[in-house]
């Protein structure tokens, strides 16, 4: 009986030893081990930067509607534009719109926005100068500026998307 046991024990020690090592591999390498998926870890935003200087602004920001006669689109055209452009990359609670972010508009947008006389062209350019170099960690940021802009209400971004997230939205809107 004690030989019984003893090998019971055993058993059960390695199988609690084979569970526990388990779950310490799941929750280190899968998003479930990160800082609750969604903080970057590194922004690009500058804390001099326009994209911060926006968000920490009291009075409000309003992009003007009027198309110029160049055929840009007008400024509150290419924010929204953009504003559509980060909801690949962040968590919000509600989503309306949606851009595929491609190098090709980046580098259009980029182009629009140094040609141009929008009043938050270094926004747009700070921007779109990150995520030309495949720089995202400002998103959050950028989508919250212009979200405050449109008086939004619900669907403020939280996060930036995990990549399989990510991979998710792009499927189901671009596909």
């Amino acid at each position: 009986m004690k030989k019984e046991m003893k090998i019971a024990v055993t058993v059960f020690l390695i199988i609690l030893a084979i569970v526990l090592a388990a779950g310490i591999i799941y929750f280190v390498y899968t998003d479930y081990g990160k800082t609750s998926g969604n903080e970057q870890a590194e922004s690009s935003v500058d804390p001099d930067g326009e994209i911060q200087r926006l968000l920490e602004t009291d009075k409000k920001i309003e992009f003007d509607d009027t198309a110029n006669s160049e055929g840009e689109p007008s400024e509150w055209n290419f924010s929204d534009d953009l504003h559509k452009m980060t909801h690949q990359k962040v968590k919000a609670e509600i989503k309306w719109g949606s851009l595929e972010i491609t190098k090709e508009r980046i580098n259009n947008m980029l182009t629009t926005a140094e040609k141009s006389d929008y009043q938050y062209k270094d926004f747009y350019i700070e921007t779109l100068s990150a995520w030309q170099q495949g720089d995202f960690t400002n998103a959050v940021q950028v989508h919250n500026v212009i979200w405050k802009s449109q008086d939004g209400s619900i669907g403020i971004a939280t996060g930036l998307l995990t990549e399989k997230e990510e991979m998710e939205y792009k499927a189901k809107h671009f596909d």
